[in-house]
């Protein structure tokens, strides 16, 4: 009598072949998209951290925060291009000198990932935004000169000298928005 085999169950050698080959494929396509979510939700966190902190600035100008008697503005300085941090400031004036010798309190947080504020090679070592205790006005500061408060801040990963920038800007009175079209030149 011969019995014949019978196959009840599980998975063949080639299925289970097949089966990891499509996972892989399916894996190596999907990465190269997470990066690009990772590194787009990195660029909207350091906007945020940006705009929160001149947003924090601007209110210990408008309160008078650490006055002494003679300061007048407090600040942001950026000390150099593709900077991943920025400090905080008090000054008696909102010039160019002032920008240039502010006494700095404290650092920001470093962006997360490769973030960085691309405020382009002129920019000189020092760029500043500075806040009026009268009124919360801006005033920018780059390369020296007195430069249109509304110059964007532009964000972008450290690679990036194209088209990959996000903007955070300010208006005549100091408010901070940011600019929801990514894919714009960085400054340069």
């Amino acid at each position: 009598m011969l019995m014949s085999a019978r196959h009840t169950g599980g998975f063949t050698l080639v299925e289970l072949l097949i089966a990891v080959s499509l996972i892989a494929i399916m894996t190596g396509a999907a990465i190269p998209s997470f990066t690009g979510y990772i590194k787009n939700q990195n660029a909207r966190q350091a906007q945020e951290q940006l705009r929160s902190d001149l947003r924090s600035v601007q209110t210990r100008a408008l309160i008078g925060a650490g006055s002494t008697g003679t300061t007048k503005y407090w600040g942001i300085k950026i000390t150099t291009d593709n900077a991943d941090s920025y400090y905080f400031f008090k000054s008696d004036n909102n010039d160019s000198a002032a920008c240039t010798n502010a006494a700095t309190s404290d650092k920001s947080s470093k962006f997360p990932g490769d973030i960085v504020i691309h405020n382009g090679p002129s920019a000189g070592n020092f760029w500043c935004i500075f806040f009026s205790y009268s009124d919360g006005t801006p005033n920018m500061i780059k390369n020296g000169n007195s430069v249109a408060v509304t110059s964007p801040v532009s964000l972008g990963l450290t690679s990036d000298t194209g088209n990959k920038c996000s903007y955070i800007t300010l208006n005549s009175v100091g408010l901070v928005t940011k600019s929801t079209l990514n894919n714009q030149a960085c400054e340069i």
